[in-house]
């Protein structure tokens, strides 16, 4: 289903407002060249053979432990998944915005884009995809895609809905803006779980899994890198690359994850939260099991991570570690453990009468964590516990 005409300003528009859908497709499942707006309705699609026909490289080994993409418990062993073969992750985002004036990368310069079969079109294999605005204000959703489960090459707004989704490569996209106002998000397999350059949820219960970063705040460098073109002395200032895979991707380009409420859950075999930025957690509930291996973090900037609010817990691996930011608002207890202790170690916090203030299960290897609480008061003594290991911690 698509609508593709970018020439008249009244087209190029997808609108549900309720139904049943049934969708397999080769390409993309519904597309729509300005806006894709469903507001309710039951959907059921797949794409590109679905999320178990996407790619997996041996680059980098899953941790150990980890949950087969099919939703076995055998580990996987040679590498996470990566989109189809042939489609690299950063093509699976860069397709062209006709409505714009630019033709779908593959298409001939002097042709309108919307209008030809390019390559890159061909290749996309996203379940819901728009080229401007993605708004869903409820529904429900069970994508099964080889690409990206829902795309906008510019800004995704979830208000409302239930949504389950696997796919091969990330599982909500926004190349600008990716809101979440409220809403179930169960993304059950993806590369990674949820990316756009600023990231914002306010609210809503979101669940991820991803083989690779779990929430990633940034952008591709030729549309977010925030470097200045002209040098001081009048010429011209060089340019990073930015794009994802590439090792300058964790430089600042002033991109943004802030999460103001709702719970969120991440299991990530890469970075937990990313951002080539800033991290802002002002409210919430928000679980964080990072990697198990020593190449990549539970939290992961450029900038800062700022914590103000909300309830933080994050354990991960102790060979990339960032701490939150020391000028965070509300106290931080952190702790890098002499050893690291298995997947099933309870891992809590009391105050000094023993009441307990936090309290999770580890789902892999840790060796560092991090924990901030509403509960916490400046000057009072706390008790960490980890397994059999125990520490006291007094809050300056």
């Amino acid at each position: 289903m698509k609508a593709t005409n970018s020439e008249e300003t009244d087209k190029g528009y997808v609108l549900i407002e309720d139904g049943s859908f049934q969708i397999t497709a080769g390409g993309d499942g519904i597309q729509a060249e300005t806006l894709l707006r469903v507001n309710d309705g039951n959907m059921e699609i797949t794409t590109g053979g679905g999320s178990q026909n996407a790619a997996v490289s041996a680059e980098k080994p899953m941790d150990g432990g980890r949950a087969m993409p099919n939703g076995s418990n055998e580990e996987m062993q040679g590498g996470r998944m990566l989109p189809p073969e042939g489609m690299t992750p950063s093509e699976g985002m860069e397709d062209g915005f006709a409505g714009g004036g630019q033709p779908p990368k593959g298409a001939p310069p002097d042709e309108p884009g919307a209008d030809e079969e390019s390559a890159a079109a061909s290749d996309s294999s996203k379940a819901l995809k728009s080229y401007v605005e993605l708004i869903i204000g409820g529904g429900e959703f069970d994508l099964d895609s080889c690409d990206d489960g829902i795309h906008s090459d510019q800004n995704v707004i979830i208000s409302n809905g239930s949504f389950r989704i696997s796919t091969g490569d990330d599982g909500i996209h926004a190349d600008q803006t990716l809101t979440i106002e409220d809403g179930d998000i169960d993304i059950q397999q993806s590369y990674e779980g949820i990316e756009g350059f600023e990231v914002v949820i306010d609210g809503g219960n979101v669940k991820i899994l991803a083989s690779d970063d779990g929430i990633n705040a940034a952008g591709e460098a030729d549309e977010a890198d925030s470097v200045d073109d002209s040098a001081d002395d009048g010429g011209e200032a060089e340019k990073p690359d930015h794009g994802r895979g590439n090792p300058m991707a964790e430089e600042d380009q002033g991109a943004t994850l802030t999460i103001n409420g709702g719970t969120v859950y991440v299991n990530a075999g890469g970075d937990g939260l990313d951002a080539n930025g800033d991290i802002f957690i002002n409210g919430g509930d928000i679980t964080v099991h990072g990697p198990a291996d020593g190449g990549n973090g539970t939290l992961d900037y450029a900038s800062s991570c700022k914590i103000t609010g909300g309830t933080f817990v994050g354990v991960g691996s102790a060979g990339m570690i960032q701490n939150p930011s020391e000028d965070s608002a509300q106290p931080v207890i952190v702790w890098k453990l002499d050893e690291p202790v298995e997947a099933g170690t309870v891992i809590a916090v009391k105050d000094k009468e023993g009441k307990v203030i936090v309290e999770k299960t580890t789902e892999k290897m840790v060796q560092w964590l991090a924990v901030s609480s509403p509960e916490f008061i400046e000057g009072e003594t706390y008790t960490v516990c980890v397994g059999d290991w125990v520490k006291e911690v007094n809050l300056e």
